[in-house]
């Protein structure tokens, strides 16, 4: 995985207000949304580089051009320790 940050999918491109196929792929905590590279989200995210293990959910705020979001998160490691998934849902 690479250090940077996980890669994006669609959800995360609706929620930042991007077109998704312009979007997936891209380094999420550098290029998607760089206002998660704080202390809870992206340390969350270190975390589990770290240790390849992570399942925690919490409310998150997305601040973008203007427009936030209020969010849930839930980060959750793959089995295998290599990938983590990252689920956003809009509250």
């Amino acid at each position: 995985m690479p250090s940077g940050g996980g890669h994006t999918i669609k959800a995360e491109g609706l929620i930042a207000n991007r077109v998704p196929d312009q979007v997936v792929g891209m380094d999420f905590f550098n290029q998607i949304a760089p206002c998660a590279k704080g202390k809870r989200f992206h340390g969350e995210f270190i975390k589990f580089h770290r240790t390849g293990q992570v399942n925690v959910m919490f409310d998150y705020k997305f601040g973008y051009k203007g427009t936030d979001a209020n969010v849930k998160i839930h980060m959750k490691s793959q089995p295998d320790g290599q990938s983590c998934w990252l689920f956003v849902k809009r509250v």
